[in-house]
């Protein structure tokens, strides 16, 4: 068990400080940020199929067709979380710099054209052969 030191107002006896003993367990941040991940993760599923039901149906003849495709992109994207939280953090610090360039280069992208595609009045979209993506995704 840690301790927590909370400051406080200089109390009669002269102490300045009061010690409190809290039972911080470190996975339990873990286990709190990945259910409120996975809580917008189900609430977004039915933001989906909420408003894309009757087009999917319209278009595919499945009304969860577009519900089916984002849900598979969601356990994809549970699997590599869970990959990507066994790596140490510090193993990157020697690649930040580099991870720094990129993004800019990629922000700055968009404004170069036949690269960056305008939608919605926006102009946040990198047109690249393989695939359109907004920059900020990454």
């Amino acid at each position: 068990m840690q301790q927590l030191a909370l400051p406080i107002r200089k109390s009669n006896s002269g102490s300045s400080k009061a010690v409190l003993s809290v039972g911080f367990e470190p996975w339990l941040t873990d286990v709190t940020m990945t259910s409120v991940a996975l809580i917008f993760v189900a609430f977004s599923l039915v933001m989906i199929y909420s408003t894309t039901g009757v087009i999917s149906r319209e278009k595919f003849g499945d009304p969860f067709s577009m519900l089916k495709r984002q849900l598979a992109a969601a356990c994809v994207g549970f699997v590599l979380m869970l990959i990507c939280a066994r790596i140490d953090v510090r193993r990157f610090e020697k690649w930040s710099r580099l991870f720094l360039v990129i993004s800019v280069g990629l922000l700055l992208l968009t404004f170069i054209p036949g690269i960056g595609s305008t939608a919605g009045g926006a102009q946040r979209w990198v047109n690249l052969a393989l695939s359109v993506f907004s920059r900020l995704s990454l």
